[in-house]
């Protein structure tokens, strides 16, 4: 129901050409191949989108779910990443867990309201990692946090977010939440949406680890009580999930994910954009919505470009592009390339008419190819795309550059 301009990674799809049906789709090796999965580190940003090589017949890890560790209990049995908040009551104590924490391999990101504690440095912003001690002088607490309420008090506001790669053993990450604490941020450092500074970013892997937290953290925020009996909710297992507090109830909450589309629609060397009044004057990007339920990804697609725009789809030319993690709060982008159709009556020789409904956007309209490529390269003084971070940039640029092809 929105036309967004998404995060995404700055390496991208590459311009690989597409035909009816099954468009190719280029992929980027992750290092990894079929290699057996372990404790695996980020490969690249949060945001890269999937690719196969469908050409080549190969297919590859995604990026997603390299940053994940493959729980085996047995194997990380004494390790932060098993630690249940139920330990307690099993007669095991906190301490050794706390030990873990204050070693150098684990990082925490502080997260207040949905934005990430970042330090910023020419121009460039960094997530503000910090070590637990460092952590304890921000809220006041000491180094060792002796006391079991305030060791309580870290644990349960611990989410975790993955390994990445270090010199030595993989660097374990991990957001905390800090809304409600008396937390006191270094000099130089501010709380911000990663969305905002997403061009300012120094690195893929901190885009990755900032993304992954505020997502999980807006989850957090939004599931502290029971939607079936309304009780108060705890975190289990270092943030990955979320139980009822109620003995008679018990239900537990995993983080939901929230399907969208978001397509380059085209007709005659020419494709569909539009724009929301929020966003900065002369934006345009693509057609992008929630998928409801009880739909497909391609009934959802043509729907949301028909109530926008008025604008039907062909469904046959509907192909798959990409798909991109958006956890702003918490939803996947699925990303395609489809062709436009006249009306009843309307006349073929002209592109199809646009009818906006201003409820969803503030405007919608064709850009000739030739106008693509003027914004691209920075001769267009009236209108512009998202930026390379985006979803929609990677988009268009593929739909640019197949054209030149033809």
């Amino acid at each position: 129901m929105l036309v967004l301009s998404l995060l995404s990674a700055r390496a991208c799809m590459g311009a690989g050409s597409g035909v009816r049906g099954g468009m190719k789709v280029f992929a980027q090796r992750s290092g990894l191949g079929h290699a057996k999965r372990s404790l695996k580190p980020f490969r690249r940003m949060l945001m890269t989108p999937s690719r196969t090589s469908v050409a080549q017949g190969e297919h590859f890890s995604h990026p997603e779910l390299d940053r994940l560790v493959d729980f085996n209990p047995t194997e990380f049995s004494n390790s932060i990443l098993s630690l249940d908040f139920e330990s307690s009551e099993q007669g095991k104590s906190n301490t050794n867990t706390m030990g873990e924490m204050e070693s150098s391999d684990v990082l925490l990101l502080p997260v207040k309201d949905v934005k990430c504690l970042t330090s910023q440095a020419g121009g460039h912003h960094s997530p503000m990692l910090m070590t637990l001690e460092q952590v304890g002088k921000c809220l006041k607490w000491d180094v060792d946090i002796t006391s079991e309420d305030e060791r309580k008090e870290v644990l349960e506001r611990m989410i975790w977010i993955g390994t990445a790669p270090s010199s030595g053993s993989p660097t374990r990450h991990f957001a905390l939440d800090v809304s409600s604490l008396p937390f006191i941020q270094p000099e130089s450092t501010d709380f911000h949406r990663v969305n905002v500074i997403a061009s300012d970013l120094d690195s893929d892997l901190d885009a990755a680890i900032m993304a992954s937290a505020v997502g999980k953290g807006a989850w957090h925020q939004n599931t502290r009580f029971c939607a079936l009996c309304g009780s108060p909710t705890k975190s289990r297992k270092m943030g990955t999930s979320r139980q009822c507090t109620n003995d008679d109830c018990r239900k537990t909450y995993f983080p939901r994910v929230d399907p969208a589309i978001i397509v380059l629609l085209e007709k005659d060397d020419h494709c569909l954009l539009g724009r929301q009044s929020r966003w900065k004057e002369g934006r345009y990007s693509c057609i992008a919505g929630f998928v409801e339920l009880g739909e497909r990804l391609e009934e959802g697609l043509v729907r949301e470009v028909l109530e926008e725009t008025g604008v039907r789809v062909d469904p046959e030319s509907i192909s798959y592009a990409t798909s991109q993690p958006w956890p702003f709060p918490q939803s996947l982008m699925v990303g395609y390339f489809a062709e436009a159709s006249h009306g009843s009556g309307e006349d073929i020789s002209k592109l199809p008419k646009i009818a906006v409904d201003k409820e969803e956007l503030e405007d919608a309209r064709w850009f000739s190819r030739s106008e693509i490529e003027d914004m691209f390269a920075g001769k267009n003084e009236k209108h512009h795309i998202p930026g390379p971070y985006s979803l929609a940039y990677h988009l268009i640029k593929t739909w640019m550059e197949r054209g030149k092809k033809h």
